[in-house]
């Protein structure tokens, strides 16, 4: 399976820990709109599971998906669900496109919490991507606060199996800080059978 998200705007590399989680919660609920289209749209009944799980609605839109995709708990009323979770045989790679309008070079260079620091900026791409791992990192959307569910690509980064970040000069004006990200998503079957004979 292949699909991209898409997202523009601030791609933060902060160090200021209540910053930091209002703005990865940000790109969680940018991300869980598309990752939500994935999921109605998409037949996961094919994917290779460990075991056979119940399914259960999850909201009035009507789709259906298994229960173990629901993270072990809710935080702050909220339930986060991977599209990818463990009791699937499945993992992904992602190649990250990052439009930018800084120099060539400079997203290496430390130059405050919006520029530079490639590291960190991906750092935060990641975890947006992933369910929140306690109540401390989960925030209710800021723009639709009724929204009792949430969307995320995965469990936790260890389900990434390769990762490739491309960075590009932006041919359009943006602020400071500001990126254009395309990330092509594939999700393949990683289930091996060893025939002792």
């Amino acid at each position: 399976m292949r699909f991209s998200l898409k997202y523009e705007g601030e791609l933060k590399s902060t160090t200021d820990r209540n910053t930091r989680v209002k703005h990865k919660n940000r790109l969680r609920w940018h991300f869980s709109d598309q990752l939500d289209e994935l999921m109605m749209r998409g037949d996961f009944t094919r994917m290779p599971r460990h075991e056979s799980d119940v399914v259960k609605p999850i909201d009035d839109k009507g789709f259906r998906i298994h229960s173990t995709k629901i993270s072990g708990q809710d935080f702050e009323q909220v339930w986060y669900i991977p599209v990818i979770d463990r009791t699937l045989n499945i993992s992904c790679s992602l190649h990250v496109r990052i439009d930018r309008p800084e120099r060539p070079g400079s997203l290496f260079e430390r130059g405050g919490e919006n520029g530079g620091d490639l590291d960190n900026r991906i750092k935060t791409l990641l975890d947006a991507l992933r369910v929140p791992h306690n109540v401390n990192e989960a925030r209710r959307s800021e723009t639709r606060p009724d929204l009792n569910f949430c969307v995320c690509l995965f469990d936790d980064d260890s389900m990434v199996t390769s990762l490739y970040i491309e960075t590009r000069p932006s041919l359009r004006p943006l602020p400071r800080g500001h990126v254009e990200l395309t990330i092509d998503v594939e999700i393949r079957a990683h289930d091996l059978t060893f025939d002792p004979e």
